[in-house]
């Protein structure tokens, strides 16, 4: 909903309409949840979001851009998605949404059932920002930058946690100097990172492959709890 848009305000004055008034129309949440993993095309957020329609997803974009929750990046040379068909990324007030969405996610963790529908999708990069729940503050903690390879047929995909005392910054993409890399199938980047299978193990098994200090990935995997180094 538009605040503003007498046809489309709860007119309540309560901070969770207001809320509601800018981002509780259907699948706006989920395009900010696209977005906390880093800058999007237009045909990276209509393909991870099977059901939306290109129209559909136009107008969230310019609601969106309109309440200052996104911005569309300027076009470079050789982009292969010229004109509206950019990308996109979260400002400052949009990433702000992130609390509010991680214990929505929380909340909403209780309602799945035991056995995923076969008709839902699965994507690593929502387990991976639901993580984030898991990550523990350790004031005395430095700044580590894991880079997570994921391989899964013809398809690799790369994602960077930043681990800061308090805060784990996710990415998928590479835009920080890694400390560590970590490499392996998404069988095995699950078994460790939902299943709890001790990436000693998966290493031990060259399911995982590590470049780095091994006492570095311990302290990081340390920081998630149900993650663990052995």
């Amino acid at each position: 909903m538009i605040a503003g848009d007498s046809k489309r305000s709860y007119h309540q004055h309560c901070g969770l309409a207001k809320a509601l008034d800018v981002v509780g129309s259907r699948w706006t949440l989920l395009i900010v949840r696209e977005l906390l993993l880093g800058p999007r095309r237009w045909s990276q957020l209509l393909d991870s979001l099977p059901g939306l329609t290109t129209n559909l997803l136009a107008k969230r974009l310019v609601e969106l851009q309109e309440q200052g929750l996104i911005e569309r990046l300027p076009a470079v040379p050789g982009d292969p998605e010229p004109g509206r068909r950019g990308t996109y990324q979260l400002t400052d007030r949009g990433r702000a949404l992130e609390p509010a969405l991680m214990e929505l996610g929380r909340w909403g963790a209780h309602q799945l059932p035991a056995r995923p529908d076969p008709r839902d999708r699965f994507d690593l990069g929502w387990a991976l920002i639901s993580s984030k729940r898991r990550y523990s503050r350790a004031a005395n903690r430095p700044r580590l930058t894991l880079e997570l390879g994921v391989h899964q047929s013809e398809v690799q995909r790369r994602f960077q946690l930043r681990c800061d005392p308090g805060y784990v910054d996710l990415r998928e993409d590479t835009p920080w100097p890694a400390d560590l890399v970590l490499d392996g199938s998404l069988d095995a980047v699950l078994q460790l990172w939902m299943l709890g299978v001790p990436a000693t193990e998966l290493l031990r098994r060259g399911q995982l492959s590590l470049v780095g200090e091994p006492e570095l990935l311990a302290d990081i995997l340390s920081s998630f709890s149900g993650i663990r180094w052995e």
